[in-house]
């Protein structure tokens, strides 16, 4: 698998941006799908050096674009925001999620960037394990449906909650003691200790969207009053793929 940044060539970067487009209607984002035009505008860099508005990074395979991620600057010129990244059905599991995040990296530290912000749904242990455990990015705030009600079948039913994403490119990442002796969070009153961890769904794919919807009115709560009101910050992602249980990992 190669990833490198769109083509510098007009009608290949065209035919590039389709597939980026193919790729989100793939894995079910529906309305949310990023039309092409929002592809031409963050690449306009590509025909004009004198504008830098990001860069959208593809994955490519034998079998064409398998999965993409599209970020742009900032006010500040040391921070990045990464809008997606996306990886298709058929290389999904495969570790291409971090492969992308990596070139990420390299390419925003390349650009002058020292962090990337971005933020996800802190229910999706799939995507914690991938920033926070994989990338060692901290997570110090949570959203309230940030993006309003979404219209993809990915997040049917469940409000556009978020935890934002902070990932400093050269920080050490903090050491993490033994999930064993992390206590669980059963209430806002269990949050007394430096490390404590929140169960999230294992695998919300396989749940109802009923099933999420309740998740995410369990897990809310407890991640804003110890994120937003007591300063914690989310730190790592923990599955146990034997009990099939995930839980995020706080810090103070």
């Amino acid at each position: 698998m190669k990833i490198e940044l769109l083509s510098a060539d007009p009608t290949q970067a065209m035919s590039e941006i389709a597939d980026c487009v193919r790729l989100q209607k793939e894995v079910g984002w529906g309305d949310e799908t990023v039309p092409s035009h929002v592809f031409r505008a963050d690449s306009i860099n590509v025909v004009d050096a004198s504008i830098d508005l990001g860069y959208v990074l593809i994955a490519k395979g034998a079998g064409g674009v398998e999965g993409f991620a599209r970020v742009t600057t900032t006010k500040d010129p040391k921070v990045h925001w990464l809008h997606e990244i996306v990886v298709g059905p058929h290389s999904q599991s495969k570790n291409l999620g971090f492969q992308i995040m990596n070139k990420v990296r390299e390419e925003s530290l390349c650009r002058g960037a020292q962090s990337l912000l971005f933020t996800y749904d802190p229910i999706e242990a799939h995507n914690g394990n991938l920033y926070l455990t994989k990338c060692r990015a901290e997570a110090p705030k949570v959203y309230e449906n940030l993006y309003g009600n979404l219209g993809s079948k990915a997040h049917a039913n469940r409000m556009s909650h978020r935890l934002l994403v902070h990932w400093e490119f050269k920080k050490a990442p903090i050491t993490i003691p033994d999930i064993g002796d992390v206590p669980e969070v059963l209430e806002l009153s269990d949050i007394t200790s430096d490390f404590i961890k929140v169960e999230v769904p294992f695998r919300i794919q396989m749940l109802s969207a009923e099933d999420s919807s309740e998740w995410q009115k369990r897990v809310y709560p407890v991640l804003v009053h110890a994120i937003n009101a007591l300063r914690y910050r989310a730190v790592y992602l923990h599955a146990d793929k034997l009990t099939e249980r995930a839980h995020l990992v706080l810090a103070r």
